[in-house]
This record gives structure tokens, sequence and C-alpha cells, in this order.
């Protein structure tokens, strides 16, 4: 599974206004969107645009899930991000429509001032009216940076 990374988290990473994505650090989520607009790799500053395409069912809690267990690693110049994969149960009236899934920096004060980190596009339609949907991470981790 293929993530794009923000032009946004990039930036505040390197100008020093950074996103802890270690175990302990800031909350980071993941949020299942569908296709009425796609997420926006340059020009996405927050979560507000892509709050407003968020998929909802039974088994889906809104903001999404926590990510658990995130590690960053540094080996030979590279930096890993990594965290356990992710599953929303099984519901009746399920989620039917998810295309992308968000990672981002959940901050409990509003959209406008979540970040968004990371993409993937999911090929759907998926969900979780039909079994469990499982977001399974690289076993090379979420993404590399150089």
């Amino acid at each position: 599974m293929a993530w794009t990374i923000f032009d946004t988290f990039l930036e505040k990473q390197e100008s020093g206004s950074t996103v802890n994505l270690d175990t302990g650090g800031d909350t980071i989520k993941i949020m299942l969107v569908d296709n009425t607009r796609a997420p926006v790799e340059a020009t996405d500053a927050n979560m507000t645009a892509i709050e407003a395409n968020q998929c909802a069912g039974d088994g889906y809690t809104d903001d999404g899930a926590t990510l658990v267990n995130q590690d960053i690693t540094l080996a030979a110049g590279t930096v890993k991000f990594d965290a356990n994969d992710v599953t929303w149960s099984q519901g009746a009236s399920g989620v039917t429509d998810a295309y992308y899934a968000v990672i981002y920096k959940f901050t409990g004060t509003g959209y406008a001032n979540d970040i968004p980190i990371c993409f993937s596009s999911l090929t759907g339609p998926v969900g979780n009216d039909t079994g469990d949907l499982t977001i399974q991470f690289d076993t090379d981790g979420i993404f590399e940076k150089t």
C-alpha cells in the first residue's frame, strides 16, 4: 500500500513545527473518506476539506481510529514511520464507500487545526459492511523519508 505524504506535513517537519509521530507523542489517527473529493497532496493544509468526505457507518467511529504502537526509526539516513495495522469490525450498516485512508495529527480542537500527514488510495469502494476492514501497513513501514 503506497502512501503519499502531504506537503504541509513535510513543511512543518522541516520548519521546526513538528508532528511527533513516535509512541507517546501526538495523537495520530487514520480516517476513511469517500471519492467525492480526493485528498490533495499539494494544497490540503488541514483536515477541513478532507473531513467533509469522511465515511460513516456501524463499526466506524467519527474521526477514524487512533494508531497504536507508532514507531519512528532512523537507519542509514532514512527515517521510517510505522504503526500497528488498523481494523474496523464488521457492522450490518457499515461503511460501504471508502476510497482513501488519511493519516493525520488529531488535535481535538477542530479539523482546521488537524494536520494531514499522508494518504493512500484503497482502490475502493471498500467497507466493513460484509466483513472486517483492515488497513494493513507494509512490512517496511507506512512511509520512509530520506
